[in-house]
């Protein structure tokens, strides 16, 4: 769950998390948009994301409408700004 704001990094982390989680992680991935912001999801993680529309009332707002839309009982929540050390993603989505 990413809540965003459009910056930047937000192009990174999904690189990141596409080369990490693989085909074949058992993943959803929500996007959060606080802001009207263009997100541009890499094609490897392009089936298994939604973008959702936030209301503009900041992060946590953000986090609980991605969280509330979630479909998996496990959720983890990086920060458009956050960019994951090397393989962390990967262990976390280990099962």
């Amino acid at each position: 769950m990413i809540p965003t704001v459009g910056r930047p990094s937000l192009d990174a982390l999904l690189r990141i998390l596409a080369r990490e989680v693989g085909d074949g992680a058992p993943v959803e991935l929500v996007i959060v948009r606080d802001r009207p912001v263009e997100v541009t999801v890499p094609p490897a993680l392009r089936a298994r994301t939604r973008v959702l529309a936030g209301r503009g009332a900041g992060p946590a707002a953000a986090r609980n409408v991605g969280w509330r839309n979630a479909r998996h009982p496990w959720v983890a929540f990086l920060d458009d700004d956050v960019l994951p050390r090397p393989a962390g993603c990967a262990r976390c989505c280990t099962t």
